[in-house]
């Protein structure tokens, strides 16, 4: 059998513990049969095979805890995903979020999208983002025969394009440069909450910005349940403490 051959020569080659077998968005009887089946095959430490899974629902929810690595589509998010993202958290596991069709950075989104899909990812406490294509050409791009797809939103399989010289470099988008952003602006707030003993004490001493920020959102009463929360990160982002000397200049910024 394949994945029998698969694992010794997985062992063989030292590689059994970095690889991942993977499905995509599968329902639950066949993601079930599918961990039962991998979990046969051990490394020379009796782990098992990993395994890596994109869910754009819960169904899947009994046998998570089996899947190394889970990544819960952006919809998902809200107090359920919060309390799935902690339970894993403490089990050691890694989660992400993804984004596919109209749901964070096709050209039906605005830009600005594909930065708030980073900050969810933030807010939700997990470990990164996944999403399902970079740029999903054929052999020849500028033949619109068969490029486009019609159950996709614009956008959805491109996340750049290639230049029309011949040379096939790869071309930025704005829905691109936004989601670098989104990653910029959280690497920020990862590196003042780890680095700054003093942050508890900014943020009490720039607590009046949590206010603007809140009357700034639309509706906060009944903004969706992945955009609650938010302030914390724009707080977080802008926070304009001095930083000790030396730590990191690039981010530092002048006190009121």
């Amino acid at each position: 059998p394949f994945l029998k051959d698969f694992a010794q020569h997985l062992r063989d080659k030292g590689w059994f513990d970095k690889t991942y077998m993977a499905l995509d968005e599968r329902d639950y009887s066949i993601t079930k049969n599918v961990v039962e089946e991998v979990e046969k095959f051990k490394g020379k430490n009796g782990n098992s095979l990993k395994i890596a899974t994109a869910v754009a629902s819960f169904d899947c929810e009994p046998v998570l805890d089996h899947i190394a690595d889970v990544s819960f589509a952006r919809g998902l998010s809200g107090a359920h995903l919060e309390e799935v993202v902690s339970h894993r958290n403490e089990l050691g596991l890694t989660t992400t979020l993804y984004t596919c069709g109209p749901d964070g950075s096709s050209m039906v989104n605005t830009p600005d999208d594909s930065a708030m899909s980073i900050y969810i990812t933030y807010k939700e406490q997990t470990q990164g983002f996944l999403r399902w294509a970079l740029q999903k050409y054929n052999y020849d791009p500028f033949d619109s025969g068969d490029q486009w797809n019609e159950t996709l939103p614009a956008g959805d399989m491109y996340l750049i394009y290639p230049s029309d010289d011949g040379t096939m470099r790869a071309q930025s988008t704005p829905r691109y440069e936004k989601l670098c952003e989104g990653i910029r602006d959280i690497a920020k707030a990862k590196y003042l909450e780890e680095n700054l003993p003093e942050l508890d004490r900014a943020e009490h001493h720039h607590r009046r910005r949590e206010h603007a920020v809140e009357k700034a959102e639309v509706d906060r009463a009944e903004a969706p349940q992945e955009r609650r929360g938010l302030p914390r990160i724009a707080q977080l982002v802008e926070l304009d403490v001095r930083l000790r000397p030396g730590t990191h200049p690039q981010l530092r910024v002048d006190e009121d």
